[in-house]
C-alpha cells in the first residue's frame, strides 16, 4: 500500500512529495509545525488527509492538484499560502475541528481556503455545515477569510 509514515518530523519541506502520485495515505505527526509549499503538489494518489493540532502554517501550492477528497484541519493552522489547495477538485468533505480558529486563519487567496469549492463541511463543534457554491465561490471570494 501507499502509506508515509511521519511519525517524528517537525517540519515538511517544499516539493518533499512533489507528484508522489503512488502514496494514497500519508499519517503526520503530532510534533509537525509546518507543511512547506509545494510539498504534496501533484500527489493525485492522496485521498484523505488528517492536519494536526500542531500545523501552524501550510505553505503555498502545498497540496496544489492533489488528489484529495477529504481533509481534516487541526486547530492550530494561522496561515495558509497562496493557491495551496487549488485544483483539489476531488474534496467532497472537509473537516474543521473548531470554527472559530478557522475564522482567524490568513488565508493568501480564495484557493488557500477550500471553502471556495461547493463541497460538505463539518465542524467538532457543530453540526454539519453545506457550503454552496454561490457563497463560496472562488469568483467572489469574500468569504475566503470568513
Amino acid at each position: 500500500d501507499g502509506l508515509v509514515e511521519l511519525p517524528n518530523i517537525e517540519s515538511i519541506g517544499s516539493s518533499a512529495f512533489y507528484y508522489c502520485s503512488s502514496i494514497d495515505n500519508f499519517i503526520l505527526s503530532d510534533k509537525l509545525s509546518s507543511i512547506s509549499g509545494s510539498a504534496f503538489m501533484y500527489c493525485e494518489g492522496m485521498k484523505t488527509m488528517e492536519i494536526p493540532d500542531s500545523v501552524n502554517s501550510i505553505g503555498s501550492n502545498a497540496f496544489y492538484g492533489s488528489g484529495l477528497s477529504e481533509v481534516v484541519f487541526g486547530t492550530g493552522i494561522k496561515t495558509i499560502g497562496t493557491d495551496a489547495f487549488k485544483e483539489c477538485d476531488s474534496v467532497s468533505k472537509m473537516t474543521i475541528k473548531d470554527i472559530g480558529k478557522w475564522c482567524e486563519i490568513e488565508f493568501s487567496n480564495a484557493y488557500s481556503n477550500l471553502m471556495y469549492l461547493e463541497t460538505s463541511i463539518s465542524s467538532a463543534s457543530r453540526s454539519p455545515l453545506c457550503v454552496n457554491s454561490q457563497s463560496f465561490s472562488s469568483e467572489n471570494a469574500r468569504y475566503a477569510s470568513c
